[in-house]
């Protein structure tokens, strides 16, 4: 962290001292110019490398300091003497950090230090593909043969696969599953128990950390200005983060990318190694990449009231592709996604504290184990346009997620639209229920259960495969309150009396979450129009109290990907969701209208009062509605459902159906129905075909003005139940065995 009152840079003149002392002593002079216009009208630049490459297809083997690529050259002259990071092959799998000491040809280079682990990992006789097929499966995979997420796109040899019994050289084009891929050619050969061979990682070039540090200071020092960087990629050695205090704010600061493509700058950080080999124990949190915040005092709750006036991040690229940390459990592990990650802490790719008027947009994030874009405590917030890839972490065995792609905390007027944000990686670690649990990897705790090694807890489910993102949008907790700090200060210009916070998602696209859109504690939100797919609960919300809540317009579709494997969470897995805290049986205000929910899971599940539930439409394999509580007016009209196992409600709750089309899949398949606790039901209007209202001890039951079509059928069955009937019409004759109906 860089003290700002030591920032003396001054205007055009001292620029060119700035340059002069940071290049000096660099044998190969940087030739591209960070741009600075300041608040003042000033001009001028820093010199900045921005010359890293990177490559996806080089492997290494261990105790050797010969590094090559398959399928490319990228290596020149110019590289010897850059810093280069190369996933997977420093010690227990950890990205090795090192120089390239000489150049051989464009697919080879020789480090300065030798490989602690041979990366990537070599898969020798353990593939199998069928002819005619792009599929490759690894039928005899353990706990260290997999593909990971980052394996995307990367070149790949399969021997005997080929025409003629020859090596098939493709890419891949996806990850199913971390013991199953798909190429982008089919195999012409069937081949089983072949070798397979592809690449790892690796980012190198000569260090902007010192440029770039420099050219933020004098923006900061000067009162704001615009900072643009060149074209190119460029290698940052260490974390990108500043204070505002008393003596010297941040306003109106600006620094953004060569063009409007993202990808015209981009800059890719150093890996920081958890672990620490001097006491052997975890750093058990990461500082983000990029970090603006302010001087929070001695006892950390900014009672000053300091805030960033103005912060700007547009139009670049940010990289943790280096990162080692992927989740793991111990030391050995580190680079496994697994179950029960290591804590996360705060650590973002961008972190935003105590701020008025926050514009982050265009920017492409990926590959970060931890949260994505960051903001807290702020008053006025837009995050739009920007593109997040594998960014966030989750804890399924835990009772709470670790990680988002973009998290807006404590902040008020932010709106959050036009993303994209996706998570393709799964878990690759197999727990106590798995037949890897074996040998050495097997214990009994002091319980008597079944443990596999470096897991504190197992919820009894084999996660090997699965999602292993935690939540792709959330916005959490009212204005000036943090669960760590207690009460803070509000976020400027906002008053004390500001009750919750009020957060924005608009037409932003999720996939591949534990939850796609998640608000809670305290918080306004608006969902709109946005487009979640193949996440375990589409949208949730869960409170106490009644913030405002609005879900319109928005389409979900889980993709078959089933029921949350998060601990605590699996009831709720659903389209939209909306929940209670603790015993909260009166409060909410809650508005589900026009969205289109299909999926394997239910449609939607509310544990709230005052919830309407209109205009939506419901084509899911569960229930598609659900609720069970002592909840007060809950209202579904002018919904259309079809197929789906219908609606089911309980535990006295208060449910109005009325102008309803329910398209059912048969009266044994779909109906409407109590569990048998009670609970009052209207139901008036409704056009229903092929399905069964089916009540046992329902406390009271209005159904009246309905439209009954299909087949021979008992459409209502009922037990203990007093029912009032009124006007209903019946477009098939009752079954002789129906003494129920009326």
């Amino acid at each position: 962290m860089i003290n700002l009152k030591s920032v003396m840079f001054g205007l055009s003149a001292s620029l060119i001292g700035i340059l002069a002392s940071l290049h000096n002593a660099s044998a190969a002079s940087p030739t591209r110019k960070i741009s600075l216009t300041l608040a003042n009208g000033s001009t001028g630049s820093i010199a900045v490398y921005f010359d890293a490459k990177k490559s996806g297809n080089v492997y290494i083997t261990r105790d050797s300091a010969e590094l090559y690529v398959r399928g490319e050259g990228p290596f020149t002259k110019d590289d010897v003497g850059k810093t280069i990071g190369i996933v997977g092959a420093g010690p227990n799998g950890r990205t090795l950090t090192t120089t390239i000491k000489a150049y051989v040809n464009s697919q080879h280079v020789t480090l300065s230090t030798v490989a602690a682990t041979t990366s990537p990992r070599l898969m020798t006789g353990k593939g199998k593909m069928v002819a005619g097929s792009a599929t490759l499966v690894l039928p005899n995979s353990t706990d260290n043969l997999f593909f990971t997420y980052a394996d995307a796109g990367k070149n790949i040899w399969v021997s005997g696969a080929g025409a003629g019994g020859a090596a098939l050289r493709t890419k891949i084009s996806s990850i199913q599953k971390p013991d199953s891929i798909t190429l982008a050619a089919a195999a012409s050969t069937n081949a089983t128990n072949v070798d397979v061979t592809y690449g790892t990682d690796a980012v190198w070039g000569n260090d902007d950390y010192a440029a770039i540090n420099a050219a933020i200071g004098v923006v900061i020092k000067n009162n704001g200005g615009t900072l643009q960087f060149p074209a190119g990629n460029s290698y940052i050695s260490r974390r990108l983060a500043y204070k505002a205090t008393a003596a010297q704010g941040i306003k109106n600061f600006v620094m953004k990318g060569a063009s409007g493509d993202s990808a015209a700058s981009a800059l890719y950080f150093a890996d920081k190694l958890p672990w620490d080999s001097s006491t052997s124990t975890w750093v058990t949190y990461e500082d983000p990449l990029i970090e603006f915040g302010v001087d929070m005092g001695s006892d950390n709750r900014n009672n000053a009231g300091l805030y960033i006036n103005g912060i700007t991040l547009q139009d670049f690229t940010l990289s943790y592709m280096l990162q080692s940390n992927l989740g793991g459990e111990s030391d050995g592990e580190l680079y496994k996604t697994a179950p029960k990650p290591m804590v996360l802490g705060v650590f973002s790719g961008i972190y935003i504290n105590f701020a008025r008027n926050v514009v982050i947009r265009n920017l492409d994030v990926h590959s970060i184990f931890g949260r994505g874009i960051s903001v807290r405590s702020t008053n006025g917030l837009t995050i739009d346009n920007n593109h997040l890839v594998n960014v966030g972490g989750g804890d399924p065995a835990g009772k709470d997620t670790t990680g988002d792609a973009i998290l807006v905390y404590s902040s008020v007027n932010a709106n959050v639209s036009t993303n994209s944000v996706k998570n393709y990686r799964q878990y690759v670690k197999h727990n106590a229920q798995s037949k890897y649990c074996t040998g050495s990897n097997a214990y009994t705790d002091d319980a008597g259960n079944s443990r596999c090694r470096g897991y504190a807890y197992d919820s009894g489910k084999d996660y090997y495969g699965t999602l292993s993102g935690g939540i792709g949008l959330r916005a959490e907790y009212r204005p000036g309150f943090t669960p760590a700090q207690g009460e803070i200060h509000m976020p400027p210009g906002v008053a004390d009396s500001v009750k919750y916070t009020s957060v924005k998602f608009f037409n932003n696209s999720v996939q591949g979450f534990t939850m796609g859109i998640k608000s809670e504690n305290g918080v306004s939100m608006e969902a709109t129009q946005n487009v979640v797919y193949g996440c375990y609960i589409g949208i949730l919300h869960t409170d106490i109290g009644s913030p405002k809540i609005k879900i319109i317009n928005n389409q979900v579709d889980d993709k078959g990907v089933g029921s949350s494997p998060q601990a605590g969470f699996t009831d709720y897995a659903a389209g939209i969701a909306i929940t209670r805290y603790g015993n909260d049986y009166v409060n909410g205000d809650n508005l589900i209208s026009g969205n289109k929910i299909v999926g394997q899971n239910n449609g939607i599940v509310v544990h709230k009062s005052n919830t309407y539930i209109w205009g939506n439409t419901i084509t899911v394999e569960g229930y598609a509605f659900r609720t069970y509580g002592a909840f007060k007016n809950i209202v579904l009209r002018n919904n259309v459902i079809n197929g789906t196992a219908g609606v089911t409600y309980g535990g006295s709750s208060v449910l109005v159906l009325d102008h309803n089309t329910i398209n059912g899949s048969g009266p044994s398949a779909t109906q409407i129905a109590t569990d048998g606790s009670g609970g009052d039901l209207t139901f008036t209007n409704n056009i229903m075909k092929n399905m069964q209202v089916r009540l046992i001890n329902a406390s009271d039951v209005n159904l009246s003005s309905n439209t009954f079509s299909g087949s021979d059928q008992c459409y209502i069955t009922r037990y203990n139940s007093p029912v009032t009937y009124s006007s209903n019409k019946y477009s098939y004759t009752k079954s002789v065995s129906c003494s129920n109906d009326k």
